[in-house]
């Protein structure tokens, strides 16, 4: 009979509702995400958009963001938009990660000494406990606050990048931060030498 613990237990409902559409919207555009053609892409076309689309949110939180490329990459085969996603969500996740001001993230691209391309995404902040390490990557696991995320962020994006040929990993270090690693290979190749046949996993 308490008016105050029924608006507690509405406030409840309300949340627990919005993260079930949040779970339902992830698997839709997964689903959906190959009505985009697949062409070849630079890797300038998948980074600027990004750095244009997360810089306001990273400073709300206090962050700053620093993009580096190397000149001349290879071209890459894949959907933009799906791309896209896969960077703004790892940009995002080092910016809710920080828990305080002042933490640098960093998006960088260069040829690594096998002629794939490598994207990465780091920060300073508090990084990656060992202990979890090993889930970070499993659907429904995450390291937010109930209500705040839906855990599949990065088992979506690793799924996209593997259906492009590529590989997404967790970088060990012994420095402050984490590292994630998008490994691309040049436009038409997978990193095993395959023939590409992008197909988006459902």
């Amino acid at each position: 009979q308490d008016p105050e613990i029924v608006r507690e237990m509405a406030r409840t409902i309300e949340g627990e509702l919005l993260r079930c559409v949040d779970v339902v919207a992830g698997f839709l555009k997964l689903s959906h995400s190959g009505l985009e053609p697949t062409r070849e892409l630079s890797i300038v076309e998948l980074v600027a958009p990004v750095e244009r689309l997360v810089a306001h949110s990273v400073r709300q939180r206090g962050c700053s963001l620093r993009v580096e490329l190397q000149d001349e990459l290879p071209n890459v085969l894949g959907r933009a938009s799906d791309l896209h996603r896969v960077l703004i969500n790892l940009i995002m996740n080092a910016a809710d990660a920080a828990h305080m001001p002042g933490v640098h993230i960093w998006l960088s691209a260069q040829l690594a000494a096998d002629g794939n391309v490598e994207l990465r995404v780091s920060d300073d902040g508090p990084g990656v406990p060992e202990a979890i390490a090993e889930r970070i990557f499993e659907p429904f696991f995450s390291t937010k606050q109930a209500g705040e995320g839906t855990g599949l962020g990065l088992a979506i994006s690793r799924s996209i990048v593997e259906a492009h040929g590529g590989k997404l990993s967790l970088e060990r270090t012994q420095t402050p931060g984490a590292t994630f690693t998008l490994t691309m290979p040049p436009s038409g190749k997978r990193l095993d030498g395959l023939p590409l046949s992008l197909e988006v996993p459902t």
